[in-house]
């Protein structure tokens, strides 16, 4: 039995889209027991659930039959993730790895609004771009891992806002150098 629920947070949407290009990447890669390990390992990423949204994700029956999971009728397996909510999850989420999925494009601004975030692991992928200014929001953050990504331009000041942060990764031409300052200046 299916549930539906709105969505009220642009920062959800980033992370049920970074949700299911990882589970996407994952899927390509082997089969039925990969899926469902791949869910197994999303519902360990959400540390608090308040609304249940992943109560059904358990061995109890065929994770096709699971609430927010679709299936293909062929093969059964997963070809979409809906978990859109009332709740803020952009509070409620203290740790994000997408590593290793090899996504494009940019960073969205709406990485701002996960204020719960203590780790933002990215590394491992092929973004590019600016790290957005609405980074500096995350006041919990205490690691990033920027690594083997296509990003460029400087930090932004803004990271100088985040007090908790204990462990900076990045490696692109200059950025170092410029992280050095930007340290020093704080």
């Amino acid at each position: 039995m299916k549930s539906s629920i709105s969505s009220s947070s642009s920062a959800t949407h980033f992370l049920i889209y970074s949700l299911v290009i990882y589970l996407t990447s994952t899927i390509i890669s082997g089969g039925n027991e990969t899926d469902h390990y791949a869910l197994l390992k999303i519902k360990l990423l959400v540390t608090h659930d308040p609304y249940g949204a992943l109560a059904s994700w358990n061995n109890s029956f065929h994770f096709c039959e699971w609430d927010h999971v679709y299936c293909g009728k062929r093969h059964r397996r997963v070809t979409n993730i809906r978990l859109e909510s009332n709740g803020n999850l952009s509070s409620q989420l203290n740790f994000l790895s997408l590593y290793g999925n090899q996504l494009h494009g940019n960073l969205p601004t709406s990485i701002g609004n996960l204020v719960g975030l203590e780790t933002l692991a990215l590394d491992g992928n092929q973004l590019a771009g600016n790290i957005p200014i609405t980074i500096g929001n995350l006041q919990k953050l205490q690691a990033i891992y920027l690594e083997e990504n296509r990003l460029s331009g400087r930090i932004p000041d803004a990271m100088g806002n985040l007090s908790s942060l204990i462990y900076l990764q990045t490696c692109w031409k200059g950025l170092f150098h410029q992280a050095w300052e930007t340290v020093e200046n704080y």
